[in-house]
């Protein structure tokens, strides 16, 4: 059960109209079993109205299986010549990056996959975070089940394609609205700061210097060469790896413990190798 504390921070944040509500497919699920994100949806809101949306399919860079498709509707096929995730996600934060994240069933969606995946590529998020689930329970209490079907049918919402990240990100926002108008006398109003009209800062960061570049390939399938450039970077503080993958020419973080700005990273490793471009640092082998 809530603390009073923890009950009146998620009304303060239900008190938001400016907010992105979002909702991911997986391949399983956990990201540290092999679990990776197959699709996301997210729909913005600002004053209450939709002012955006987002929808993108991702490689998993796995195989599909037949259960997820059955559950998904999403197909090997379907996800083929997608972008991975560390094209995808740099992209969805500027999406989302100073708004109020929404998902039902944070725990799953926020917490145990997008914050993984974020770290990967060097990206920390400081988003507040409210979980729908947690709404629906305190305002309607007692109820057998709390997911998102249970969710649309109290609040009156048809959704047609269920199990697809943007038609349940739509669901989750408009099934909230209409609780926030049933509920209005119980919620604040929140006064809340214009929304910036502004690009995505970059990472403020220490100074990194290359220490050492190892390329490293391994053969994972008949079909399948993973080859990749494994970066030691270290600032006055930190030390640790990161990497770049050449078959989709993208940088993640390995185990540097802070965030990364991988275009200052790209750059410093051109300058150590002496090379003049990222096309030569896929052609290197040490």
């Amino acid at each position: 059960m809530a603390t009073k504390k923890e009950t009146q921070k998620m009304l303060n944040l239900l008190g938001r109209n400016n907010f992105v509500v979002l909702d991911i497919e997986t391949t399983e699920l956990s990201p540290t079993k092999g679990g990776r994100i197959a699709e996301i949806g997210a729909v913005k809101y600002v004053d209450g109205k939709i002012v955006d949306t987002y929808s993108q399919l991702l490689n998993p860079e796995m195989k599909i299986s037949n259960k997820i498709t059955k559950l998904t509707g999403i197909t090997n096929d379907m996800v083929q010549g997608k972008p991975v995730y560390g094209q995808v996600l740099p992209k969805f934060y500027q999406f989302i990056n100073g708004f109020l994240v929404i998902a039902h069933n944070a725990k799953f969606d926020w917490n145990r996959f997008l914050l993984f995946y974020f770290e990967k590529v060097g990206i920390h998020p400081e988003n507040e975070v409210l979980d729908s689930i947690a709404v629906f329970k305190h305002f309607c209490p007692g109820r057998r089940k709390y997911n998102l079907d249970e969710f649309c049918t109290t609040f009156g919402y048809l959704n047609k394609n269920r199990h697809r990240a943007f038609e349940d990100a739509e669901a989750t926002g408009e099934c909230l609205l209409e609780l926030k108008r049933r509920f209005a006398n119980e919620i604040p109003v929140v006064k809340e700061e214009p929304v910036p009209v502004q690009p995505v800062q970059k990472v403020s960061q220490p100074e990194i210097f290359v220490k050492r570049v190892k390329y490293w390939e391994k053969k994972v399938s008949s079909t399948k060469l993973m080859k990749r450039q494994y970066v030691n970077i270290n600032d006055k503080k930190n030390y640790g790896t990161v990497y770049f993958d050449i078959p989709t020419q993208t940088w993640y973080n390995n185990n540097y413990p802070g965030e990364v700005d991988f275009s200052i990273v790209n750059e410093k490793v051109l300058q150590f190798l002496n090379l003049n471009s990222t096309i030569e640092l896929c052609s290197f082998k040490n």
